[in-house]
């Protein structure tokens, strides 16, 4: 299973085994055990390079802090697997809706509708992610949306990222994000438009620099 952007629910007695890549001062903490203990959502992130020992008994996980004053810090532990409630798929973006910025509501619809018109999910990581799991609405006015499409074919990518692109131009630049391919593999979307012949292609693993014709040619 895909481990990247997937919701993690830990069990309530996973603090003291849950190991911070960071040190946490008394607010960070606290923060934390509240998080735990309410069963909010962490997220699945990739493997470090020199987390390789690791792999077998823990998982890689994410949080956001939100502290005071619009204070942000990106944390990263591991856990052992034994103390993971379960694993949730991604969440959608008609979940998070209620908790993005009005001004990024009509973007949202469309969006909608051009997912709904390839008959495939919309789904946010992200700070639109983070304002669903904290039920507040924590974007600012320079926040984009980080979209997760999961297609397995760059052949059904194309026609999805066409339509993306007809929106307006100034409403396309707050779009962000991934296609999801076979494997739990995935590509920056906006990557793949670019004049670059190379793209990193990332997985729950370390992400690797590759051609966009060999990548074509694999999915």
């Amino acid at each position: 299973m895909t481990w990247r952007h997937r919701r993690v629910i830990l069990k309530k007695n996973a603090l003291d085994q849950l190991v911070s890549l960071q040190s946490l001062n008394q607010l960070e903490q606290s923060y934390l055990e509240n998080w735990i203990l309410s069963e909010r959502p962490f997220v699945g992130r990739a493997w470090r390079a020199d987390e390789k020992a690791l792999r077998n008994h823990f998982a890689p996980l994410g949080l956001m802090y939100f502290g005071p004053d619009g204070y942000k810090l990106r944390l990263a532990f591991y856990i052992p697997r034994d103390l993971i409630l379960r694993v949730d798929e991604p969440a959608l973006l008609s979940e998070a809706q209620p908790f993005i910025p009005n001004h990024l509501q009509s973007l949202c619809e469309q969006v909608l509708v051009i997912a709904k018109r390839h008959q495939i999910a919309v789904q946010v990581y992200g700070s639109a992610f983070w304002s669903l799991a904290q039920k507040k609405v924590l974007m600012s006015p320079e926040s984009d949306i980080d979209l997760l499409f999961k297609l397995g074919k760059l052949a059904q990518a194309q026609l999805l990222i066409a339509d993306l692109m007809k929106l307006d131009r100034l409403l396309f630049s707050k779009l962000d994000g991934e296609i999801e391919l076979d494997h739990g593999q995935s590509v920056a979307w906006k990557e793949w438009l670019s004049a670059s012949d190379y793209l990193l292609l990332k997985s729950d693993f370390e992400p690797l620099l590759i051609s966009k014709t060999d990548l074509w040619r694999a999915h």
